[in-house]
């Protein structure tokens, strides 16, 4: 008996440091937000647990949350960024977590429109776009853009339909412009005389009609007007419209008065352009209506007429020649498109 006495009394020595080993490694005490990080108004879970806490915990700088038990989890709208701390009664143990909210990047904003929305077949106009929030833009049906915000000229023949499409950190954001391409005429214009010849210096009515013109320079898109003529000279009369311009002309002759010096060409500088002035009468007159002085001149031997532009600083510039026209008197009228086609210029011989 008293050997059995002695062999429990050991096994209870070796047990009871055994338990208190267990006893003094309590289990870890955290708390945790799901997810970590959350835009401005967004839902989050907070999680914690401390199993080695005999009563209970309490979390600060959680609005709305205080006490709780050792172990649980709440749904928290989160408004600003958090940090919350989780006090447990165990030896005071804590465990603290942080929640931070995100900036949103808007998601960018396009416009994106045709200036002129209609156009003739082959005229210019401009598409301009602009993107807020965006880093890159592109466009499609073969418009190559660049940037979020700018001008791209293009002179299309037919209906076209062009969406930029414009990214940023917040997305991706469309639009699209549309261009109607019409079929326009050239505006063409008739004038003439009465009476044509004039015994002496006096007055002629000059009438005029024109033809798809929107306005002429002598007023509405046909009428009449008096001409006082001292000695014989032409007048012109210039319309136009969507299609482009025309520039009619018409004479008068005063007999027995010297003619006007319209035709002659000493002053318009010519030979420059390789042209035998000698040969040449010309006219002037702002076929395209940008301002300058352009010329009409027609070399009676080689039976050509010359389409001659004006620019700046008196720059000329032969654009078309039209042959088989030996006079300057039958050219009725100049018609210049709308697109600036040099050849697409037409000139109308008097009958």
């Amino acid at each position: 008996m008293k050997r059995n006495t002695m062999l429990l009394a050991a096994a209870s020595l070796i047990l009871i440091p055994a338990f208190s080993a267990m006893a003094a490694s309590p289990r870890p005490t955290w708390i945790k937000f799901t997810p970590d990080k959350v835009v401005a108004g967004g839902e989050v879970r907070l999680e914690w647990s401390s199993p080695s806490a005999p009563y209970g915990c309490s979390i600060s700088g959680v609005p709305g949350v205080g006490g709780v038990p050792t172990s649980g989890s709440r749904t928290v709208t989160a408004t600003t960024d958090l940090n919350a701390l989780l006090t447990c009664d165990y030896h005071g143990t804590q465990a603290s977590a942080s929640l931070q909210i995100v900036a949103v990047s808007p998601k960018p904003t396009v416009t994106a429109h045709f200036a002129p929305e209609s156009i003739a077949a082959g005229q210019w106009t401009n598409l301009s776009w602009f993107a807020q929030y965006a880093t890159s833009c592109s466009a499609d049906n073969g418009v190559n853009i660049s940037g979020t915000s700018g001008l791209y000229s293009m002179n299309p023949r037919q209906n076209t339909t062009v969406t930029v499409t414009c990214t940023g950190p917040g997305g991706v954001a469309s639009a699209t412009a549309n261009l109607a391409v019409v079929n326009v005429f050239s505006p063409s214009v008739a004038v003439w005389a009465s009476p044509s010849v004039l015994a002496a210096a006096d007055y002629s009515l000059i009438s005029f009609y024109s033809q798809n013109a929107t306005s002429c320079d002598r007023g509405g898109t046909f009428g009449s007007f008096y001409e006082y003529f001292s000695q014989s000279g032409n007048v012109s009369v210039q319309c136009w419209g969507p299609g482009g311009t025309s520039t009619a002309f018409t004479s008068v002759t005063v007999q027995g008065a010297r003619a006007k010096q319209a035709g002659e060409v000493a002053s318009l500088e010519l030979a420059a352009l390789g042209l035998d002035t000698s040969l040449l009468r010309a006219r002037r007159a702002d076929l395209n209506r940008d301002g300058f002085a352009d010329v009409i001149a027609v070399d009676a031997k080689a039976r050509q007429a010359h389409i001659i532009l004006g620019g700046s600083k008196g720059k000329l510039d032969v654009v078309r020649t039209i042959d088989g026209i030996d006079s300057l008197d039958a050219i009725e009228s100049v018609s210049f498109p709308a697109n600036g086609d040099a050849q697409a210029i037409s000139v109308k011989l008097a009958r």
